[in-house]
């Protein structure tokens, strides 16, 4: 799974991998730390990419090698990504 933070601050996700213990990867400093509960927290900086896996399933360096797209400051707020109008 592959967070990507627009602005700096706490991330908290459900754990997708049946609460087993994550490894969170900080993909610009390659350090990783160890999460595990039901909800994962941590702490992200703005513009930063993380890369969360479960423990002992490291992934592949070409998995590591995405593009986020940046936003336009139109385009977010202080909530994340504005909402696109459907009509």
């Amino acid at each position: 799974m592959i967070v990507a933070s627009e602005k700096r601050g706490k991330c908290r996700i459900r754990n997708p991998f049946d609460n087993k213990r994550a490894v969170l990867l900080g993909t610009s400093t390659g350090r990783e730390r160890t999460l595990e509960g039901e909800v994962l927290e941590f702490e992200t900086e703005s513009g930063s990419t993380y890369f969360l896996y479960p423990e002992g399933k490291r992934p592949r360096i070409e998995d590591l090698q995405i593009q986020v797209p940046m936003r336009e400051s139109y385009e977010i707020n202080w909530f994340g990504v504005k909402s696109r109008r459907k009509w």
